[in-house]
């Protein structure tokens, strides 16, 4: 078990120079077989990365098939990790600590961008309200836990990183962009197909369907009707941009847009 944690430990970030330095013991586990789980006391002298924290418990549930879940339960003694490395690394820890109260805003903290100025510990946050809100009801329960487990005494500041929200904010817009492309492309498909295997209409004029006696002919709902509903049920902010309605060999088509909140949601096409 030793072994499986040494190897899982990501000495690029922890820092090759300090592998003889940095120590962990293996105290005895406590197997709750009701629950399944397997509690792991460790004693450090340094804080070990989250993600390979994650790791360790992931490879152990592999390997222990009759296991539902692993905890791992540090301590730390001779601690020898400069206060700076550990405060920093620790946060995705007291994040994981807290996160049944505050999860909705311990989510937008930055934990790969989180260091130490002027003996300060300043967690990149995304968003304003967010920063505000974590500097109001999380900042004093970071800087308890963390004297609570290694003496140490830091200011927590949580800033809104303007830079990366945008650059954040951009990639989503892009991301989001191509999805409803892809999504269209895919309707469109879905469409050709349902074409190709709907009978061809009878030109006697007669029945239901797009013809005269009702559907979207003569007498039935029109485009803007149809828009109009959408503008109904969510409060004017959905409607039509526009369409086209045209005819060719009995078949009729409506083309137009859809519009939520003033911006494009998607093109249809209605056959």
């Amino acid at each position: 078990m030793k072994q499986l944690i040494a190897d899982a430990l990501s000495w690029e970030e922890l820092g090759e120079i300090h592998k003889t330095e940095y120590q962990f013991e293996l105290g005895k586990g406590v197997l709750h077989k009701e629950a399944g789980r397997l509690t792991l006391p460790i004693r450090c002298n340094f804080v070990m990365p989250f993600a390979d924290c994650e790791k360790v418990k992931a490879v152990i549930l592999h390997k222990l098939d009759m296991l539902k879940e692993v905890e791992l339960d540090f301590s730390y003694r001779d601690f020898v990790m400069p206060k700076e490395d550990a405060a920093r690394l620790y946060v995705p820890h007291m994040v994981r600590i807290l996160n049944g109260s505050y999860l909705a805003i311990t989510k937008t903290i930055v934990e790969n961008r989180v260091m130490v100025r002027d003996g300060c510990l300043y967690c990149p946050v995304l968003g304003k309200v967010a920063a505000e809100q974590l500097n109001e009801r999380v900042a004093q329960k970071f800087r308890e836990i963390l004297k609570e487990t290694f003496d140490f005494d830091m200011e927590i500041i949580f800033e809104n990183d303007e830079e990366l929200l945008a650059e954040t904010l951009r990639s989503f817009h892009e991301s989001e962009a191509k999805d409803i492309e892809r999504s269209m492309r895919e309707y469109r498909e879905v469409l050709k197909t349902r074409a190709k295997e709907r009978p061809q209409a009878a030109d006697s004029g007669t029945g239901g369907g797009f013809g005269a006696g009702g559907g979207f002919g003569g007498g039935g709902f029109s485009m803007e009707d149809i828009f109009s509903q959408f503008g109904d049920i969510f409060g004017g902010h959905f409607s039509g941009g526009s369409y086209r309605t045209s005819s060719s060999g009995g078949r009729r088509e409506s083309r137009g847009i859809l519009l939520f909140a003033k911006k494009l949601f998607c093109s249809v096409r209605i056959v």
